[in-house]
């Protein structure tokens, strides 16, 4: 398959998506709200437990987004026990002590005008309708463009394609698909959360050896234990990305679609640990 056809076909289930989910919100149109404001067919407690589930990443909650948790919008879908969400990033970076070089010798970002722009739509829904509790479906799609090559590359992928299930009483959890393992395991980013971005440059080590991550995820099979007194183990079993790293990777898979990719091996990943909830700050 070409890579227009790939980037083409990706499109086309990202449009799906967001197609069913406006059917949704036209059959949902005349329906009053419930009287409590939260009671929902199908859907959990709260619209914040149908964030990513099983990461180590902690996305900011949807009272903080455009939209909020409350619009009618949002409400609807959750009445059916969908969240969509769209995470956007645009990043402008550029040298100011010197003159921008010839485009021919740039070596690094900034060193002449440089942008990244990236937006990742992503929909969620929670399984409670087939009778599936503590689990979840979830896709999205990363699409990427930058404006000096060897930051990116320009890419329209799917950024995670999984299904989560947690067991006795959340003891358990169990996650498989393609996965961006990023979000999965700590140390990455500062503090567990996306919004403050990652831990300098020894952040990219991980990668280096094979750990995949936003736009180029990876068949991957992921299992936490939670134990007593915080105590947790986390494995993952995943398909290597391409030793070149992310351009190299989109080169030979442009959608992330394909399960296995001639070269790339398997990656183990073990984590161990004491997972204290942040407290709340005092007044």
């Amino acid at each position: 398959m070409h890579t227009a056809m790939k980037k083409s076909f990706a499109v086309i289930l990202l449009s799906t998506a967001l197609l069913y989910c406006q059917n949704l919100l036209a059959q949902d149109s005349s329906a009053s709200a419930p009287a409590d404001g939260h009671a929902v067919l199908f859907a959990p407690r709260s619209i914040e437990d149908l964030s990513l589930a099983g990461t180590e990443i902690q996305m900011p909650p949807y009272s903080d987004t455009v939209l909020g948790e409350d619009s009618p919008y949002r409400r609807a879908l959750y009445r059916k026990g969908f969240v969509l969400r769209a995470n956007t990033m645009v990043s402008y970076t550029q040298n100011t002590l010197n003159p921008p070089v010839p485009a021919a010798q740039q070596a690094y970002v900034g060193e002449r005008p440089s942008w990244f722009l990236m937006a990742n739509p992503m929909l969620s829904y929670d399984m409670r309708a087939f009778h599936l509790h503590g689990a979840q479906l979830h896709t999205g799609t990363v699409l990427g463009w930058v404006s000096w090559g060897p930051d990116g590359p320009d890419s329209v992928s799917i950024s995670n394609l999984y299904f989560f299930k947690s067991f006795a009483e959340g003891h358990l959890e169990t996650k498989f698909g393609y996965v961006s393992n990023d979000f999965e395991f700590v140390g990455l980013y500062v503090g567990g959360a996306l919004s403050t971005g990652s831990q300098g440059v020894y952040a990219i080590l991980p990668y280096e050896v094979g750990l995949n991550h936003i736009p180029v995820p990876s068949p991957s099979f992921n299992l936490k234990l939670n134990g007593p007194k915080q105590l947790y183990f986390k494995g993952a079993v995943q398909r290597s990305i391409d030793p070149g790293g992310g351009p190299a990777t989109i080169a030979r898979n442009a959608t992330a679609l394909r399960f296995l990719v001639k070269g790339d091996k398997m990656v183990n990943v073990y984590e161990a640990g004491y997972n204290h909830a942040p407290l709340a700050a005092s007044a």
